[in-house]
């Protein structure tokens, strides 16, 4: 979960480099909006799982 939202992080080389993560309706079935962050001021907060 991103900010409460589904999503996905993007690696690359070990290191956050894009969150993409989804807005759903209110029944959670349909999505409207999609939100692709890469700004790296905004991914340092993220805390990205080991493995």
């Amino acid at each position: 979960m991103v900010n409460g939202q589904k999503g996905i992080l993007q690696m690359k080389d070990g290191q956050l480099i894009r969150v993409i993560c989804f807005e759903l309706d209110s029944e959670q079935k349909d999505i409207r909006k999609i939100f692709i962050i890469s700004n790296p001021d905004k991914l340092k907060h993220i805390p990205v799982p080991l493995g």
